[in-house]
């Protein structure tokens, strides 16, 4: 989970002060970002179609699905998410695009095509089944599309931080999931998703009421295993591990201690759209297993709390009990930064693991399977102190039910690392507000040889306006750096564990994040898709003050050009664009000032794969994130 926003200017006191901390804490939901204004608002000609109805509810078929995966040597069908979104403008022709059909068993070679700047591997010698992120460009929010496809067949799932157009049919709620089962991977580019909403004053969908509308789907591949929806025109570049194939593999029992199952895993909730992953880090004899959700259901009935509400977790559970294990659920309660561990949890969820392919496991129990995005190897056995080391790694804050990114960057023997939360709960403890970023720690030139025992020091903002002042830390956290396994790292005075996220790569096309934002620690995305000397570039952030209001706190802004020419990303300019006020409002740059121009640069770093972006006066470091 990311939490950035493009630009540093500060809102005008006078303009927060209308905004009451009541709001605010709705406001901060970190996937379900609810609209207070009720008025009626026309549903999008992009998005929302006829109303279809499955043969099947999709979580029936999730379920149906999994079980034929457990007693049958027939591979499983799954789901893929993707969501939609508007750019001003045509989108380029793409050299070397295929339609998803040429996917298909027996399709003829396909002629020679043009690739992107140091592209990889031809669109159609690729395995789809996998997890991808975009951005809607018509509301500012970001999309994960899941595809999972076996014997042909392809099931895909669609998860937004915000349906507008949920929220457009049904004022007030923006929260959905979007589903398609079975279809044939040679009609991928042209089908339908079925949009299902959580009702109002509802917290769970209710897929017996068939879906609420339906999304154009139409995938077209892209070289550099980025995948195009043609009806919106987003882009989506692949955050899971290259690894994972189309066709399922030998059958592995989950208990088998010879089997490195390590590494962080996406899902999908069904019940209520929101992301969910699953940490699993496991010697030969037990295993540590962390849950996460962006928005845990039981969490928010009991304490009304929407993002970051609570976390799961079990702790050494034997190796050979994967099919078979309790994780207890404990959660936040209103005015609570901290988790009592000492206490009884709230829940006590049944999770019985099984391995469906290399990449995938699945959880019968609750309808879920699990996608594999990291760890990404720094392609060496051992780290070490030898050699240059960049990792940009994603943990779970156990403590305050929070996600954390760490930096680390050692070159010539010295290492500069950072530690970004969502919530530092020692720093939000003094903004009003509840769960805000607030916070950013810091080490510099630390010695390659004494990761292991060094501190950062914590700098907290005092209050929302003014940002965080570096002149005076406020904590020392202690930094104690041990490494795991390759990509795999761990702080050993708390216990939170870290997987990376970054592999160095000369192909330019794809998604970058990591860009610190000093004002209030949050971080900076970027996606770059370039053909024929000419790329589409598009910026963003959850948090951006120059657009939120106090009706709009998350995903206000965004930022994109879509012609922007190749030889020209070392100086052009790039037009920010904020939501318009209305539930369910969307972007149209058509009809839409922009709220200002920036001008950009986007430089390579000496290390493959690390770009510097500069926006107006404010400079940013950003490292690749997704597979090619």
């Amino acid at each position: 989970i990311y939490l950035i926003y493009l630009t540093i200017t500060l809102i005008p006191t006078v303009c927060l002060s209308t905004i009451t901390i009541s709001n605010m804490k709705t406001y901060l939901a970190y996937y379900f970002y609810l609209t207070s204004n009720v008025a009626a608002a026309k549903v999008r000609p992009s998005d929302a179609k006829d109303q279809v109805v499955p043969p099947a509810s999709a979580k029936n078929h999730l379920l149906r699905t999994l079980s034929d995966a457990s007693s049958s040597s027939a591979p499983p069908m799954l789901f893929s998410m993707s969501m939609p979104s508007a750019i001003k403008g045509s989108h380029p022709k793409i050299e070397g695009a295929y339609p998803s059909k040429q996917l298909g068993k027996g399709s003829k070679s396909a002629k020679d095509h043009g690739k992107s700047h140091k592209s990889s591997k031809s669109a159609k010698d690729r395995s789809i089944t996998g997890t991808y992120i975009g951005f809607d460009t018509e509301d500012a929010t970001f999309q994960n599309l899941d595809i999972f496809c076996s014997d042909g067949l392809c099931d895909i799932i669609l998860a937004d931080a915000r349906f507008s157009t949920c929220d457009q049919i049904f004022p007030g709620t923006n929260r959905g999931i979007g589903n398609a089962t079975d279809i044939p991977i040679h009609s991928l580019d042209d089908f339908k998703i079925g949009l299902y909403c959580v009702l109002p004053g509802e917290t769970e969908i209710n897929y017996d009421n068939g879906p609420t509308a339906n999304l154009t789907g139409n995938l077209v591949v892209l070289p550099d295993g980025i995948i195009r929806r043609t009806g919106p025109g987003f882009f989506y570049p692949k955050k899971t591990l290259p690894q994972i194939k189309d066709f399922d593999g030998e059958t592995i029992d989950i208990n088998d201690e010879s089997v490195n199952l390590n590494g962080e895993y996406y899902s999908v909730d069904f019940t209520d759209g929101s992301g969910q992953n699953l940490d699993l880090v496991c010697t030969k004899k037990s295993c540590d297993i962390v849950l996460f959700d962006s928005s845990f259901s039981t969490c928010k009935k009991s304490s009304g709390i929407v993002a970051y509400s609570g976390v799961g977790y079990a702790k050494d559970v034997p190796r050979d009990s994967l099919d078979n294990f309790d994780v207890e659920l404990y959660c936040l309660t209103e005015g609570e930064f901290v988790i009592d561990p000492s206490r009884d949890p709230d829940a006590t969820l049944k999770r019985n693991l099984e391995y469906i392919r290399y990449g995938i496991l699945s959880s019968p129990s609750s309808g879920t399977r699990y996608t594999k995005s990291r760890p990404l190897g720094t392609g060496k056995d051992v780290v070490s102190i030898f050699d240059d080391v960049q990792m940009y790694s994603f943990g779970i804050d156990t403590e305050d039910a929070s996600q954390q990114a760490l930096q680390i960057d050692c070159r010539d023997g010295l290492c500069d690392l950072t530690l970004q939360d969502s919530s530092f709960s020692t720093c939000v403890e003094n903004i009003p507000a509840g769960r805000f970023l607030g916070g950013l720690a810091t080490a510099s030139g630390i010695p390659q040889d004494s990761l292991h025992n060094f501190e950062f020091e914590l700098y907290c903002a005092s209050n929302f306006t003014q940002g965080i002042d570096y002149s005076s830390k406020v904590a020392s956290l202690a930094g104690n750096i041990a490494f795991l396994q390759d990509g795999i790292a761990r702080r050993t005075a708390t216990g939170f564990d870290y997987f990376n996220a970054f592999k160095q790569s000369k192909v330019l096309n794809g998604r970058y994040s990591g860009g610190i934002i000093k004002l209030d620690g949050g971080l900076l995305n970027m996606h770059i898709l370039c053909n024929l000397g000419s790329c589409e570039v598009i910026v963003w952030t959850e948090i951006n003050r120059d657009c939120m209001s106090r009706e709009r706190f998350l995903f206000t802004a965004i930022a994109f050009n879509n012609a922007v020419p190749e030889d020209s990303l070392g100086n052009f300019e790039i037009n920010l664009y904020c939501v318009p006020p209305g539930p369910g409002s969307v972007i149209e740059p058509d009809n839409q000032e922009p709220f200002k121009t920036i001008a950009a640069k986007i430089v390579p770093d000496s290390v493959n794969g690390i770009m510097h972006l500069s926006m107006d006066d404010d400079e940013y470091k950003m490292s690749k994130e997704s597979q090619e």
